[in-house]
């Protein structure tokens, strides 16, 4: 009987052990394949107003305000353009968008705001598109993306039955 007893508190240690062993394999195989990444909260920020705008033939062209601000306000961050990331499917005439009456986008030293008018193609098709618009600095060689301060327009293309501009 005594034989028998260790045999059992033999395999319930052995069981704990493995089961622990195991345990431990499967976190350690697990820290390897955690992705981690930070945001890194930029000093300049970046409002559209409004945030929905709608073009319905004849009138294929509708503007938004977009604001560059900068916190706390006496930080230099020096030039700070905006780059404006359409739907693919949007069709528009040349050049697109117009910063305050030009084509010329904007590279200035935040606070500042800028008219933006997108010009919708008269072919372009009914529907609910997003703009995303980025703002960055304009001295980078840093993908625009990667400093993550943005903000969407919902552009809106009605069906107004007219089917020029």
């Amino acid at each position: 009987m005594r034989i028998s007893a260790r045999k059992r508190k033999l395999n319930k240690f052995s069981n704990k052990f493995y089961s622990i062993a195991l345990a431990m394999l499967l976190l350690l195989g697990s820290i390897g394949t955690v992705q981690c990444s930070a945001q890194i909260h930029q000093p300049w920020w970046i409002t559209v107003d409004p945030n929905t705008i709608h073009v319905g033939r004849p009138f294929c062209q509708a503007s938004f305000t977009v604001r560059i601000t900068v916190d706390p306000p006496d930080y230099d961050v020096g030039l700070i353009t905006i780059f404006i990331e359409k739907d693919p499917s949007i069709q528009y005439y040349i050049p697109g968008f117009l910063f305050d009456g030009t084509s010329n986008v904007p590279s200035k030293e935040p606070p500042y705001a800028t008219t933006v008018t997108m010009l919708v193609g008269s072919t372009c098709p009914p529907g609910n598109y997003r703009l995303r618009i980025w703002a960055y600095p304009a001295a980078t060689t840093t993908y625009y993306a990667d400093f993550g301060v943005y903000a969407d327009v919902n552009l809106i293309v009605e069906d107004t039955g007219v089917t020029t501009c």
